[in-house]
C-alpha cells in the first residue's frame, strides 16, 4: 500500500437513528471509497482497537464531550456545513422507524448515507482540503483540482513545493518545517500556487497537525483570495498614494469624528495620526474664522454638495496656517451622506507671497516715484518684431544694415510707446510736466542716440538678457547731457509691452572720469620716462598689476603680457622664489627693505644686477594692500666696479710680485757672489787638499825608504807615531767628503737663488713659452719652507708636456697660492700629531690643453662655503693669516687672463683636489672683447 493509501484512514461518526446511539464509518481512500459502518458505540470502540485513524470527521450535532473517550482522543473536524445529518432524501420520520425495524434495509441507508459524507468531504467544490506528511500530498480534494488545473493523480503524485509559485517556496517550506516542529504553529498563512496552465493564484490556508500513529500529518483548508489581494493591493496603492500626497486628506463619519488621516494631513496640523483618529477637526479650529463660515460649511455638505474653500487652522504648537479646503460627501446605496473626504493644501505661504506681492508692489511705485534714477516703463514690442523680422530675413551684420538703412531704425522707433516715466525723469530731462515730456520726447534725441536704438535692436535680436549703453540726448532746455542706460530684456514677446529702462545723467562721472584718465595719462608718462624700473604687485596674490616701460623692458615682456603674472612665471625657480621671500619679508616687517644687489635673468637669458627698494602701500586699514618695487639697473656699475677691483688686483699683484721679484733678486744678488766664491774657494781647496795629500805621501813613501837605507828604525817610529797622532787617514778620508757635501749645498743654494730669480724675474706683457713642469718644480722650491714640516710631495708629472704660451709669473702666482693653501689645509689636520700629509703634483696634455691638479690629504671644503670659495676677500683662516684674495686672484690669473679654468672637488674628511687647465697655444682674454666665462668653479 502507497503512503497516501496507507495514511488516509478517516473515521466519520454522525448521529445514529436512534436518539441515545452514535453511528460510526470508517473509510480508507485509495481513489475508490471502502466503507464499513457500524452501530453503536461499542462496535466503533472495537474499531478503533482494530484499526488505526488518523482522523474523525464530526456532524455538526454531535458534541465533542459526548463521544466516547477513544473518540475524543481522536483528532476530529466538524463538517457539518459540509453534510448535513438527517432523514435521507424523500424518507420520512416513519421510513426511519420502519427502517430500524430491517437490519438489511438499515445498512443498505447507511452505506447510502456514508457514500453521501464520503463525496460531500471528497469533492466538495467550495473549500480545497488537502492532508499532507512532509514533504508529500496524501488527500486532495476536488477543489483542489479546480484551483490548480490538475488532476488529482497528478497532485499526488509529486511534492507539494512543485506547485508553488517560485518565490514562495523557500518560505512554504520554511513554514511548513515550522508546522510540523511546533507545538503551536501558524494558524492562517498566504502563498501563491502556480496553476496547470501557468497562471499564478492567491490562496490563504488554515492548517491543523494531526499526530497519527505513522507519525504527523496536516490537514489543511485552502481558499482562494485573488479577489481579496487585489482590493488589497488598490487599497494599498491608494493608501500609498494618499500618504505621499502633498495635500492633506481626512476622512469623517456623518457626525465629524475623524476616521482616517494621511501623513500630510499629520504635517500640517501637528498631529499624529493616533491623536487625530476619533477627534473632530474642531481641534483645528483657530477662532478667526466667523461662525457663518462654518454654518455654510456643514450646510452644503449635509446637502450632499461639495464644499470649498479657505479656513485659518491652529497648527498644534499653536501657530496659524490657512488651508485651501475641499470637502466630498460620501452618498451610500440607500442615498444618504455617509462619510465625509476633506482635501486641504497648505496655502500660508502663497498667501504671504500675495501679501508680500502687494506691498512688493506699494514699494516698487514708491521706489518709481521717488528715485534718483530715471526709469521710463516703454513698449518696445515694435523693436523686439523688427529684430525677429531682421533675423528671418537673415541679415548678418545688424549694425552694418542698419547704418546703411537708418530709415529702417527711424520707422521701427516711431512705434515705440511710452507708458510713464518717474518724476526723475521730467527733472533730468529739465520738463515741466509728464505731458509735455510724452509729447516732446522723440524730440530729445541728437545724433548720438542712434547708437543707443542700434545697440538696443542688437541686443534684442542676440536674446541678450540685459542691455546696457551710452548716450547723448538734449534735455528740453536744450543742454546736452550723457546717459548710462540700461534695462533687463525678457525671452518672451509680450513682455516687451512693459520694460523698464534706467536711464541716470553720467554727464559729471564722464567728465571726472575723463580728467581720471587725463591724469592717468600724465602720470603713466611720467612713470615710461623714469630711468628706474617702478612695478607694483597686489599684496594678497603677489601678481603684477602694473609695470613702467623701465620694468618692461628689464623683464623682456609685453607689460600687457606681464600683468597679472607671478615672479614665478616669468624668472627661473631660484630667483623667483628669492624675490618672493624678499616680498614676504616686507609684506611680514615694517613694509620697507632695501635690497642693494639683486641678480635677475630676464626673458631673453640676459643677468642683469639691481639695486632694489621694496615699500609697501596700505589701504584704509593699515593692512598692505599693494607692494611698489622701485629697482635701479646698476649692471653696468657693479660690471665696471668689478673692472676696477681687478685692476686694483692687478696692481696689487704686480706690486707684489715687483716687491718680491726686488726682494728675491736682492737676496739673490747678495746671496750669489759670496756663494760664487765659497764655492771657488771649497773647489781650490778640494783641489789643493788632493795635491797635498799627494805630497804627504810622497813624503812618507821618501822617508820610510830612507830609514830602510839608513837602517835607522827609531826616526821610523817617530814618523809613524806623528801620523798616527794627526790621523791622518782619518783626515784623508773625510775631508774630501766635507769638501764634497760643501760643495753640494752650494749647489742647493745655488739652485734656490736661481729659482728666486726666475720667480722674481719681471713678466713681459705678451705670453711667452713655458715649461709648466719645470715651473712647478721652481715654485715648489720657493715654497718648501711651507711645506717640508707638514707634507711630502708627489710628482706625477708628464714627461712630454708641451711648452705653454703663459704669462710666466702669473702663472707661478696660481701654483704658489695653490701649494700654501694645501699646505695650510694639511696643517689643520697634522698639527700636533707630529706626522705629515701628502701633496701630489700631475700633469698631463689633454687635446690642446694642459691639465695641473694639486691633490691634498687635507680636511675638504664644507658644502656650506663652497659656493664662495672664489670670492673677493673671502677666507676661512684667523684674521692676520689670510687676505681672502689669493684663489680670487687665482681664478683672475686664470679664467679671465689665459681663458682657462679653475674648479675644484673636495670631500669632506678626505681632501681637495684643484685642477687647472690650460690653453696650449695663448688666447685672448676677456679683457680684449672676448665674451669668456669660469666653467666649472663652482665645484659642486
Amino acid at each position: 500500500m502507497s503512503v497516501s493509501q496507507r495514511l488516509a484512514r478517516v473515521l466519520y461518526v454522525r448521529n445514529s437513528s436512534e436518539s441515545n446511539a452514535v453511528d460510526v464509518v470508517s473509510s480508507g481512500y485509495t481513489g475508490t471509497a471502502r466503507l464499513t459502518s457500524c452501530a453503536g458505540v461499542a462496535e466503533a470502540c472495537e474499531l478503533l482497537a482494530r484499526e488505526s485513524f488518523d482522523l474523525a470527521i464530526l456532524d455538526d450535532g454531535i458534541a465533542e464531550e459526548s463521544l466516547p473517550e477513544p473518540l475524543q482522543t481522536l483528532p476530529h473536524l466538524h463538517v457539518g456545513s459540509l453534510y448535513r445529518s438527517g432523514p435521507v432524501d424523500g424518507e420520512d420520520d416513519r421510513t426511519q422507524a420502519e427502517l430500524s425495524s430491517d437490519p438489511g434495509r438499515l445498512d443498505q441507508v447507511l452505506q447510502a448515507r456514508e457514500h453521501e459524507l464520503c463525496g460531500a468531504v471528497i469533492n466538495n467544490d467550495a473549500e480545497a482540503i488537502v492532508i499532507a506528511v512532509p514533504g508529500h500530498l496524501v488527500f486532495v480534494n476536488t477543489a483542489l483540482c479546480r484551483i490548480s488545473g490538475y488532476t488529482r493523480d497528478e497532485l499526488l503524485e509529486r511534492s507539494f513545493l512543485d506547485f508553488i509559485y517560485s518565490e514562495d517556496r523557500d518560505y512554504l517550506r520554511q513554514e511548513h518545517l515550522d508546522a510540523f516542529s511546533s507545538d503551536n504553529p501558524k494558524q492562517w498563512i498566504e502563498f501563491r500556487i502556480q496553476c496547470a496552465d501557468g497562471s499564478v493564484k492567491w490562496v490563504e490556508s488554515s492548517r491543523v497537525i494531526i499526530q497519527s500513529s505513522s507519525g504527523p500529518m496536516m490537514l489543511a483548508f485552502l481558499r482562494q483570495i485573488d479577489h481579496r489581494k487585489a482590493v488589497e493591493d488598490r487599497l494599498r496603492s491608494l493608501s500609498v498614494a494618499a500618504d505621499e500626497s502633498p495635500v492633506g486628506y481626512v476622512v469623517t463619519d456623518r457626525e465629524g469624528t475623524i476616521q482616517f488621516v494621511n501623513s500630510r494631513f499629520c504635517e500640517l496640523s501637528g498631529y499624529s495620526e493616533e491623536e487625530l483618529i476619533g477627534e473632530t477637526p474642531r481641534i483645528l479650529k483657530s477662532g478667526s474664522v466667523p461662525g457663518y463660515v462654518y454654518e455654510d460649511l456643514w450646510s452644503t455638505i449635509l446637502a450632499g454638495r461639495t464644499w470649498r474653500g479657505e479656513l485659518c487652522n491652529r497648527h498644534k504648537n499653536g501657530d496659524l496656517y490657512w488651508a485651501a479646503t475641499s470637502i466630498q460627501p460620501v452618498i451610500d446605496n440607500h442615498g444618504e451622506v455617509d462619510q465625509f473626504v476633506g482635501v486641504c493644501e497648505d496655502i500660508t505661504v502663497q498667501r504671504r507671497s500675495i501679501a508680500t506681492i502687494a506691498d512688493n508692489e506699494e514699494k516698487f511705485r514708491r521706489i518709481f516715484e521717488n528715485t534718483s534714477v530715471s526709469i521710463w516703463d516703454i513698449d518696445l514690442s515694435s523693436i523686439k518684431a523688427a529684430a525677429d523680422e531682421l533675423a528671418k530675413a537673415g541679415v548678418g551684420s545688424f549694425r552694418r544694415y542698419l547704418n546703411e538703412n537708418p530709415d529702417y531704425l527711424e520707422d521701427a522707433f516711431e512705434k515705440v510707446s511710452i507708458h510713464d516715466v518717474n518724476p526723475h525723469t521730467l527733472e533730468m530731462f529739465e520738463a515741466d510736466s509728464r505731458e509735455q515730456f510724452l509729447e516732446k520726447v522723440l524730440e530729445l534725441t541728437s545724433p548720438g542716440m542712434d547708437k543707443v536704438m542700434t545697440d538696443l535692436m542688437i541686443a534684442i535680436a542676440d536674446r541678450k538678457t540685459h542691455f546696457e549703453t551710452e548716450g547723448v540726448a538734449l534735455t528740453m532746455k536744450g543742454r546736452l547731457a550723457r546717459h548710462l542706460i540700461s534695462a533687463a530684456l525678457p525671452h518672451r514677446a509680450e513682455e516687451y509691452e512693459h520694460i523698464l529702462i534706467c536711464v541716470m545723467d553720467i554727464t559729471a562721472r564722464k567728465e571726472a572720469e575723463e580728467r581720471v584718465a587725463s591724469m592717468r595719462r600724465f602720470l603713466d608718462s611720467v612713470l615710461d620716462n623714469i630711468p628706474h624700473s617702478v612695478a607694483v604687485k597686489d599684496a594678497g596674490s603677489l601678481a603684477y598689476i602694473f609695470l613702467n616701460r623701465a620694468a618692461e623692458n628689464l623683464i623682456g615682456l609685453d607689460r600687457n603680457e606681464a600683468i597679472g603674472r607671478k615672479d614665478s612665471d616669468m624668472f627661473p625657480p631660484r630667483i623667483a622664489e628669492s624675490m618672493a621671500q624678499a616680498d614676504r619679508e616686507v609684506l611680514d616687517g615694517e613694509g620697507y627693505r632695501d635690497i642693494p644687489a639683486l641678480v635677475v635673468t630676464n626673458q631673453h637669458g640676459e643677468e642683469r644686477t639691481l639695486h632694489t627698494q621694496k615699500i609697501t602701500i596700505n589701504d584704509d586699514d593699515g593692512l598692505p594692500e599693494y607692494l611698489l618695487s622701485i629697482s635701479e639697473d646698476i649692471t653696468e656699475l657693479v660690471a665696471e666696479q668689478h673692472r676696477r677691483r681687478e685692476l686694483e688686483q692687478e696692481i696689487t699683484q704686480a706690486r707684489q710680485l715687483e716687491a718680491v721679484g726686488s726682494l728675491a733678486s736682492g737676496i739673490a744678488h747678495e746671496i750669489n757672489t759670496p756663494i760664487q766664491f765659497v764655492g771657488d774657494n771649497t773647489r781650490f781647496l778640494a783641489e789643493s787638499f788632493e795635491s797635498l795629500l799627494g805630497l804627504v805621501s810622497d813624503y812618507e813613501r821618501i822617508c820610510a825608504r830612507m830609514c830602510e837605507e839608513a837602517g835607522n828604525t827609531g826616526v821610523k817610529d817617530q814618523i809613524t807615531e806623528a801620523v798616527e797622532k794627526a790621523d791622518l787617514e782619518y783626515i784623508r778620508a773625510e775631508i774630501p767628503l766635507a769638501v764634497e757635501q760643501t760643495l753640494e749645498g752650494v749647489q742647493r743654494v745655488a739652485k734656490i737663488v736661481r729659482a728666486m730669480k726666475d720667480f722674481a724675474h719681471h713678466d713681459a706683457k705678451e705670453a711667452t713659452l713655458v715649461d709648466l713642469n719645470e715651473l712647478i718644480r721652481s715654485t715648489l722650491t720657493v715654497a718648501r719652507n711651507e711645506l717640508k714640516y707638514v707634507a711630502e710631495v708627489e710628482f706625477d708629472l708628464a714627461e712630454e708636456l708641451p711648452q705653454i704660451e703663459c704669462h710666466r709669473n702669473g702663472i707661478g702666482q696660481v701654483l704658489l697660492n695653490l701649494f700654501i693653501n694645501a699646505a695650510h689645509a694639511i696643517a689643520d689636520v697634522v698639527k700636533d700629531t707630529g706626522g705629515k700629509g701628502t701633496i701630489t703634483v700631475h700633469s698631463e696634455q689633454d687635446g690642446d690643453s694642459v691639465i695641473v691638479r694639486i691633490d691634498d690629504t687635507g680636511p675638504g671644503i664644507p658644502k656650506a662655503i663652497r659656493s664662495r670659495v672664489f670670492d673677493h676677500f673671502f677666507t676661512t683662516k684667523e684674521v692676520g693669516k689670510g687676505t681672502g684674495q689669493g684663489l680670487s686672484l687665482s681664478r683672475s690669473i686664470v679664467v679671465d687672463k689665459h681663458r682657462g679654468a679653475l674648479t675644484f672637488e673636495t670631500e669632506e674628511g678626505k681632501g681637495t683636489s684643484f685642477t687647472m687647465r690650460l690653453p696650449i697655444k695663448a688666447r685672448r682674454p676677456a679683457s680684449e672683447g672676448v665674451n669668456g666665462d669660469s666653467a666649472g668653479t663652482d665645484g659642486e
